[in-house]
């Protein structure tokens, strides 16, 4: 999948090499990280653009997949409080759902966002061209198309708060 739009030359990448038992030792944990990954998404839902090239993402009904999700237990991040309680609220009904997983294995089908599993530990975010700082990436969240122009991530209208929000509940998935 490509997620960068007309981004394509500023999609960075950073490589790490690690031992075969290091290797072995985080697919253990990724594939231990997040809740479950929900059932396929309901038909419907709402349809938005995106600023790149009229690109349509299919935004599902977050409430129920976001359900169906919680109820399916796993590994979740540990709360951390009530932003933390806000950004999870948010993340399910903002529609980030629709694009994205927390569940690094076994991710829903037709994801059209990255996979966000253990975005709280990254080094950068924005396919590795924004260090992954609190400021940066409520900044983000916020107004992806301000940071990055004609990325595929839309700009849902996210406030200041909110993005705090969702900042807090992302930042404990690590």
């Amino acid at each position: 999948a490509e997620y960068c739009g007309i981004q394509h030359a500023r999609m960075a990448f950073h490589v790490r090499s690690v031992s075969a038992a290091d290797f072995e030792g985080w697919i253990g944990r990724m594939q231990a990280l997040g809740p479950k990954a929900p059932a396929a998404a309901p038909a419907g839902g709402d349809s938005r653009k995106t600023a790149s090239a009229g690109a349509n993402v299919r935004v599902a009904q977050a409430a129920a997949a976001g359900a169906a999700q919680k109820d399916s237990g796993g590994t979740a991040a540990t709360p951390q409080g009530p932003e933390y309680a806000q950004g999870e609220k948010l993340f399910m009904t903002k529609g980030c759902m629709g694009c994205h997983s927390l569940q690094a294995a076994k991710a829903p089908k037709g994801m059209i966002g990255p996979n966000l599993a253990n975005v709280g530990s990254r080094s950068y975010i924005a396919a590795g061209w924004l260090k992954n700082t609190d400021e940066n990436l409520e900044r983000w969240i916020r107004e992806p198309q301000t940071v990055k122009k004609g990325v595929l991530m839309p700009n849902l209208g996210v406030t200041a708060e909110e993005s705090r929000a969702l900042r807090a509940y992302l930042r404990a998935h690590k």
